[in-house]
């Protein structure tokens, strides 16, 4: 865990180590009577590791945010069964909602098999262009999930594509590329996405 240019926030960034760890889940899901003992001595199945894991840590935090790919997989299904919220990005265009639906049943199937359910769920729209194409998928959407739409939204700027490239966030750029207005309209972007997620995520802890 690494400390970041945010007071109190911290990271713990992926590693090479993750390449084989879908593997090892896999092998070791044929091995129960190997699985390692939680505290009150009941083996723990793979894709309950990281909820395990995180029982240690997390009252010392106010949030513990985990990012994974959309896909269901052992370390997705890891980091879900971990979640009490969830927040899938999508992008505004045709092909991106046509696998969002698909993936959305397979988190239905995975969520029913689960004990607790989400406290928090919102679809967040990301790399938004205000364009023609944009507008009607956002219109889509709306009509789709209705309340679970989150307000705000990740709008195309070219500081934070950026950002992204050069493995930094749009926050921690020495220097704007383009303008001093982009770079601004960049930082306002991403500041009302996380009033956005911080309202939210609150208002569900709380509940």
């Amino acid at each position: 865990m690494k400390p970041t240019y945010f007071h109190n926030v911290f990271l713990v960034p992926a590693s090479g180590l993750l390449r084989n760890l879908e593997v090892d889940l896999e092998f070791q899901s044929l091995r129960p009577d190997q699985f390692p003992i939680d505290a009150n001595g009941e083996p723990i199945p793979t894709h309950n590791r990281l909820s395990a894991a995180l029982e240690d840590i997390k009252d010392d935090f106010d949030a513990i945010i985990i990012d994974c790919p959309p896909k269901i997989d052992k370390m997705s299904m890891n980091a879900l069964g971990a979640a009490d919220t969830l927040i899938n990005v999508l992008r505004p265009s045709g092909a991106d909602v046509g696998s969002y639906n698909q993936l959305c049943g397979s988190l239905a199937h995975y969520y029913d098999q689960l004990p607790k359910p989400l406290r928090y769920f919102r679809v967040l729209l990301s790399q938004f262009k205000e364009d023609g194409a944009s507008l009607k998928e956002e219109k889509f959407m709306k009509s789709w999930v209705g309340e679970y739409m989150m307000l705000n939204k990740i709008k195309h700027n070219v500081e934070i594509s950026r950002s992204i490239g050069v493995l930094h966030t749009v926050f921690s750029l020495y220097k704007p590329e383009s303008s001093r207005q982009a770079y601004n309209y960049g930082v306002e972007t991403m500041e009302s996405v996380f009033k956005d997620c911080l309202l939210y995520t609150s208002d569900a802890a709380d509940e």
